[in-house]
C-alpha cells in the first residue's frame, strides 16, 4: 500500500476552514455556517494559546461583544446569528447548556492531523478507478507549522 502525503498550508483561517470543510462534509453546512464555525474555532485558538481555560475560553468567546463582532464580519443581524448558533447545536458543533453555548473539541483542529482514504470499487464499473488502483489508502497531514 502506497501512502501519499498531503499538506495544508496557510494562515490559521485559511487552515482551520479547510480542515472543517473535510470534517464537517458530511453535515453539509452552508457558507454562513462554515464561516462562523471557522471564525470561532480560529478566535477559540487564539484565546487557548494566550493560556486561557475552560469554562473562561468559552465565556469570552461567546460574549456579547464577540457575537456582535462576529454578526459584524459575517454581514448578519444577530437573529440570524442565532438561528445559525441554533442550526449548529442542533448538528453537534456547538453545546448549548445552563443558558450558555461552548465549542464542541473536534471543531478545533491538533497540531497533526491524519485522514486515511480508501479506494472502493465503482458500483458501475466494478473496478477502482485507473489512478486510485495502485493504492487504497491516501493519507493527508497537517502540520504544526501549518497552522500559524
Amino acid at each position: 500500500m502506497e501512502q501519499k502525503k498531503f499538506y495544508v498550508s496557510g494562515t490559521r483561517k485559511e487552515v482551520t476552514e479547510a480542515y472543517l470543510m473535510v470534517f464537517f462534509a458530511p453535515l453539509r453546512l452552508t457558507d454562513k455556517q462554515l464561516a462562523a464555525t471557522t471564525a470561532l474555532a480560529v478566535q477559540y485558538a487564539q484565546y487557548v494559546e494566550d493560556g486561557v481555560k475552560e469554562p473562561y475560553a468559552s465565556t469570552l468567546l461567546f460574549s456579547t461583544d464577540k457575537r456582535k463582532e462576529l454578526a459584524d464580519s459575517l454581514q448578519i443581524s444577530s437573529a440570524n446569528l442565532n438561528n445559525i448558533f441554533g442550526s449548529l447545536t442542533k448538528k453537534g458543533i456547538l453545546a448549548f447548556d445552563n443558558k450558555s453555548y461552548s465549542i464542541h473539541p473536534n471543531v478545533i483542529p491538533n497540531s497533526s492531523l491524519m485522514f486515511n482514504f480508501k479506494v472502493v470499487a465503482d458500483a458501475s464499473t466494478g473496478r477502482a478507478d485507473q489512478e486510485g488502483s495502485e493504492s487504497d489508502e491516501t493519507s493527508s497531514e497537517q502540520s504544526e507549522g501549518d497552522n500559524n
